[in-house]
């Protein structure tokens, strides 16, 4: 299950680089049990759940074996792992078992444990500090309301595994993912679910969020994953690479831009889209792929992209780069500066504040209107001021136009011409 990570952003220059840097293997003392889970939800550290009771913490230079669970670790199989904050934590397992931390791991205590034996819990989230869910294999949901002190048994939307688990932090709405194309959708904290059937199969497997809680993702066993904009009303499908195998078992989504996301399969392969689906390039690390080790999980922890997978393995990539904090300031209004150096030859910089989150577009176009390049295609930022780094190389001399569309709870569109020289 990809966990929800939240960033404040402040005034930023940002240039997008879309090229693919090295996977970096993390050294990982504990390397004989597989790994299936990431989380990434605060910014203190970043967890790693796995078999045999393996809990493993990152604290930004090494990892550190975490004390798991005395008296359970032979017949703990971790299948997710959440913080709530520094010291709030939950593991989730095999045989219907739920274990909580709050003194940051250093020692976990059950808090479910009704003696189901073959229940995989697979995943776990939380509304606000008290309320939330896991879900699991054959219909298995639980609730709490405490702060995950309890947890009681409440009627599932649906019998089959239950595998993807989406919640809207504090407003009550979310979304589970279940095999058999079944995708469900509450309103009220789980007391009611609305189904959604999919135009085409998926068995749903993983399930990713945005931080502004609109936009999901789903992935599994298909050759397409799904997303929806809107808390679950409406649902579109994406192809994926005809290379992957047909398990996807793993998908993230990036708060720096809702766009960027990342898929893994059971065969080793990691795909990354920057256009929300609509194209892919090929991330694959060569350890997982020559001997096919599945990409259990995946994660983005701000710009850097996170896999686990079996035996203990940890890897990182930073997909995208550069990206400099230069003041507290947000700008009051939409604004597009007018490019520097003007005339120039062959680069120039293209800068563009935002008020507000957007979704931004930013278009270079010739004097007949003819689109030329797209710079940037419906790309996800935060509210601040951004600089883009044009390269006309492949232009001739002459009057150009760039345009900048913007939307977020306002819309803003403007234009500017250029001169190349060369």
């Amino acid at each position: 299950m990809k966990k929800l990570i939240t960033f404040v952003f402040f005034l930023f220059t940002l240039t997008l680089i879309q090229a693919q840097g090295e996977w970096i293997k993390i050294s990982n003392p504990d390397n004989n049990n597989d790994l299936h889970s990431i989380d990434v939800s605060t910014d203190y550290s970043i967890w790693f759940a796995g078999s045999y009771g393996a809990v493993l913490q990152y604290n930004g230079s090494i990892i550190i074996e975490n004390t798991s669970f005395p008296g359970y670790n032979s017949n703990i199989h971790s299948r997710d792992i959440l913080f709530l904050d520094e010291n709030t934590g939950f593991v989730v397992s095999d045989d219907n078992l739920i274990f909580k931390t709050t003194d940051g791991g250093v020692s976990w205590t059950i808090v479910h444990n009704d003696g189901t034996e073959g229940v995989q819990l697979k995943a776990i989230g939380f509304w606000d500090d008290n309320n939330g869910l896991a879900v699991g294999n054959s219909g298995t949901m639980l609730k709490t309301t405490d702060g995950g002190n309890n947890w009681t048994s409440i009627e599932a939307p649906s019998s089959y595994d239950l595998n993807g688990l989406a919640l809207c932090y504090e407003n009550f709405t979310g979304i589970v993912g279940a095999e058999n194309n079944i995708l469900a959708k509450t309103t009220n904290a789980g007391t009611d679910w609305s189904i959604t059937e999919l135009p085409t199969y998926l068995s749903v497997e993983d399930m990713a969020m945005s931080d502004d809680y609109q936009t999901i993702y789903a992935s599994g066993m298909s050759d397409y994953i799904t997303k929806t904009v809107d808390q679950g009303e409406n649902w579109t499908q994406y192809s994926v690479p005809s290379t992957l195998g047909n398990f996807i078992l793993s998908i993230a989504i990036s708060n720096v831009d809702h766009n960027l996301i990342a898929i893994g399969d059971e065969k080793g392969h990691v795909y990354v889209s920057y256009t929300g689906g609509e194209d892919w390039e090929d991330y694959s690390p060569v350890f997982t792929v020559e001997y096919e080790r599945p990409i259990n999980d995946i994660a983005f922890d701000g710009l850097d992209m996170w896999i686990v997978s079996d035996n203990g393995y940890i890897a990182k990539q930073t997909i995208i780069t550069k990206v400099e904090p230069i003041d507290n300031n947000i700008p009051n209004e939409f604004n597009l500066a007018q490019n520097y150096p003007n005339p120039f030859n062959p680069t120039t910089t293209i800068s563009f504040g935002l008020p507000e989150q957007s979704t931004v577009s930013l278009q270079i176009f010739d004097i007949t209107g003819k689109v030329l390049e797209e710079l940037l295609k419906n790309e996800y930022l935060p509210a601040g001021t951004f600089s883009y780094s044009f390269d006309a190389k492949n232009l001739s001399s002459g009057i150009y136009f760039y345009r900048i569309t913007a939307k977020g709870s306002k819309n803003f569109t403007m234009i500017k011409k250029m001169l190349m020289l060369k």
